[in-house]
């Protein structure tokens, strides 16, 4: 049974660093992220995130460099550890910020409007 759940856990690992790496791709190319967007694996972020929330350990330095990179630039707050499970909706947020315009993606932003 234990090696069921390995590979799971490689897997939803996995796909949380490709849900990171697509949405620093339509941050950086200044894309608005699509209400319908499933990744090429066929999962949305939600169900990444709901998976990922249940993960065990810390999200590795080279995808948190990226992760942190979005959160700072769109204003998400950060989470003081390095869990994936507190990553899962740091990274829901990001997803939706990124639906906005380009002009609303930051939340002092849309007050002062």
């Amino acid at each position: 049974m234990a090696k069921g759940v390995a590979p799971t856990t490689e897997q939803d690992k996995a796909l949380f660093a490709l849900a990171v790496g697509v949405l620093k791709e339509h941050y950086d190319l200044g894309r608005k992220w699509p209400l319908d967007y499933t990744l090429p694996t066929g999962r949305s972020i939600e169900a990444v995130c709901d998976r990922a929330a249940d993960l065990p350990g810390e999200i590795p330095d080279e995808i948190l460099r990226q992760l942190r990179g979005l959160i700072t630039a769109l204003s998400v707050p950060e989470p003081k550890t390095k869990f994936y499970r507190d990553y899962a909706a740091v990274l829901r947020e990001v997803a939706d910020r990124l639906k906005l315009p380009l002009d609303h993606r930051r939340p002092w932003l849309r007050r002062s409007l």
